[in-house]
């Protein structure tokens, strides 16, 4: 095209210049530098036509290079991470082996946990489970050696709690059930439902006498008490009563705060120095309020009779074996939780390994050498 341009171009220059030279009349010689004219707008239209096309081209198909024909310095392309079969193979195996052992350390677990049902334990294997300082401050309480033993810190909280001549007709003490029942009547309790679990005549002990001491205290303070209870502690909830608020349905930590802060503040009152701190991590409030004076103000044991219950032992013993069982219990919930949430991510695991071993069984027929991205892995 652009050839047909340039004859046009010398046609035109030719006949612009000498008129006579193709014979042609002044009207067929301007006709024929307008034709020149539009022959060269047309190739030149063509041209730039052209070179638009190539670039465009050029700019949709991806530049092919070799890595050997790359300058030095450039970057190269990136490289896909692969990994062989066989890899894929011993990580499974790997996976696998750990996934059996964690089942089975688990499934120990689990057992275990389900035997220990602190709720429904007896005093005695109680106490086997309590921390050495838990079974120290009851020693004390009970007047005895830090040192012994749960059967004879058991036989001592039956004897505090029996009549001398009742036990001597029956030639044995009550049992430890009858003497957190007299506790929790001391307190105030009333209607036990017969055959009632131990678990519960403590919780309903320690509440009563929890909530005798906070019917005393400012409004500021049993505020502030219900709301550690009720809100961060949780295992607590507020009702109603003719007094006022009071706590109710206590469990877990919040139900030995109340055991432990009331078993400080009584022991306390009765001159009585526990091996070690009760509870320390209870609210200024709570301290003000199970504090040993307030203990006193409410005459709790100012009639003792003589070869009766000694309920300077009983209800401070019961508040000790209430307030361990408690921390068990709480403690024995938290694994569970923590159990429950381990089996879930065995469950997640075990769908990860299967769909692992399936894609490693359609890959597995190009041999162990074979490598696939690891982007398609599933994991």
């Amino acid at each position: 095209m652009p050839s047909i341009g340039l004859v046009g171009a010398v046609l035109v220059i030719a006949g612009h210049n000498n008129p006579h030279a193709f014979q042609m009349s002044s009207f067929d010689s301007e006709a024929l530098v307008w034709i020149g004219f539009a022959v060269i707008a047309a190739a030149i239209g063509i041209f730039l036509w052209r070179i638009g096309r190539e670039d465009l081209a050029s700019r949709a198909a991806p530049r092919i290079v070799s890595v050997d024909a790359l300058p030095a310095g450039r970057i190269s392309p990136p490289v896909v991470p692969m990994m062989t079969v066989g890899k894929l193979h011993e990580e499974l195996e790997h996976r696998s082996a750990a996934w059996t052992q964690e089942r089975e350390r688990l499934q120990i677990e689990e057992v275990k946990l389900s035997q220990l049902d602190y709720l429904r334990m007896d005093p005695r294997k109680l106490l086997t489970h309590a921390s050495e300082h838990e079974r120290a401050n009851l020693a004390a309480v009970l007047g005895l050696p830090r040192n012994v033993n749960a059967e004879v810190m058991e036989d001592a909280v039956r004897r505090a709690g029996s009549h001398s001549a009742a036990s001597w007709w029956r030639g044995a003490s009550v049992d430890y059930e009858e003497v957190a029942r007299d506790v929790a009547k001391k307190m105030g309790v009333r209607n036990i439902k017969t055959g009632e679990s131990v678990e519960v005549v403590e919780r309903l002990a320690v509440e009563a006498l929890f909530n005798k001491r906070l019917s005393k205290a400012s409004p500021k303070e049993r505020e502030e008490i219900l709301a550690q209870f009720g809100g961060s502690r949780g295992g607590a909830s507020v009702a109603t009563a003719a007094g006022g608020l009071v706590l109710a349905n206590l469990s877990g930590f919040a139900l030995y705060t109340a055991a432990s802060s009331a078993l400080a503040g009584i022991t306390g009152a009765i001159g009585l120095t526990l091996p070690f701190a009760a509870y320390t991590g209870m609210s200024s409030a709570l301290a003000a309020v199970t504090g040993p004076v307030g203990w006193i103000a409410l005459g709790l044991f100012a009639v003792v009779k003589i070869g009766g219950v000694d309920f300077k032992q009983t209800v401070p013993a019961v508040l000790a074996i209430a307030a361990a069982r408690a921390r068990l219990s709480a403690e024995r919930q938290q694994a569970l939780d923590t159990l429950s949430k381990a089996q879930k991510r065995q469950l997640i695991e075990e769908a990860r390994i299967a769909r692992l071993r399936t894609y490693i069984g359609k890959n597995l027929a190009h041999g162990t050498s074979f490598e696939v991205p690891q982007s398609q892995v599933p994991r």
